[in-house]
């Protein structure tokens, strides 16, 4: 049977970026699976990353193009904060595979098709209510980190611990049901079947998948009953 070993990661967080290369380069794993699709990490090694084009409105519909763009800026603001550009920890999974010649997988939902999901299965309410709770993170995050220090025992510059992102996923579950749905359940779902599938067809291998810290209790309590998975 295949040796899975999963590695939560914070978008951005430098210590991510330490911890993915660390686990890589000492477990030398045959492959490596990353939570991002095609489009997504062609987007990570583009020099120019470009802006969101209008005309994808008619792929994604009207909410999943504001979804993208006020997200995408989000987190741009977070990591000018922390110094770190977002995607920088799945890149550097794929920079740490190639160096010892792994193969990559990409394992997660194509963007377009998770966009067009928030574009068709929100209520308009639950839109309104998503575009007005990001917008005033958009502006409040970034603006208070200069005048107020962040609470104590939090530093987004780090993986947060195990019980934090339970509480923070439990939160968004409670606020945004049906995001959550989309944005963790479905995900968890649609990475662990691929996962699933590496295990299957590479049962000799070594498999090492990097995925954000708030989908690793998800994807490990649908796989845990197949086979032993390892959580660093």
């Amino acid at each position: 049977m295949a040796e899975l070993t999963l590695v939560g990661s914070s978008h951005v967080a430098r210590d991510s970026i330490k911890g993915i290369k660390k686990v890589i380069l000492e477990k030398k794993p045959n492959i490596v699976a990353i939570e991002l699709d095609q489009q997504r990490l062609q987007a990570l090694f583009k020099r120019s990353k470009g802006s969101v084009k209008l005309s994808s409105i008619r792929k994604i519909g009207l909410m999943g193009f504001i979804f993208t763009v006020i997200g995408k800026l989000l987190q741009e603001k977070l990591g000018k904060v922390v110094g770190i550009a977002p995607g920088s920890d799945m890149k550097s999974a794929v920079l740490a595979a190639k160096k010892i010649n792994a193969t990559v997988f990409l394992i997660d939902k194509n963007i377009v098709e998770i966009s067009r999901d928030i574009s068709t299965k929100l209520t308009f309410f639950e839109k309104i209510k998503i575009i007005l709770y990001i917008v005033g993170g958009l502006i409040y995050t970034p603006f208070m980190t200069i005048f107020k220090k962040p609470k104590k025992g939090v530093d987004i510059s780090k993986v947060p611990p195990k019980e934090m992102v339970k509480e923070l996923v439990g939160e968004f579950k409670k606020r945004f049901p049906r995001l959550y749905e989309i944005l963790i359940t479905d995900r968890n779902k649609h990475m662990a079947a691929s996962l699933n599938f590496l295990v299957n067809q590479n049962k000799n291998n070594k498999i090492v998948a990097v995925v954000g810290a708030g989908h690793i209790s998800g994807i490990k309590d649908i796989l845990k009953n197949k086979y032993s998975i390892k959580v660093k």
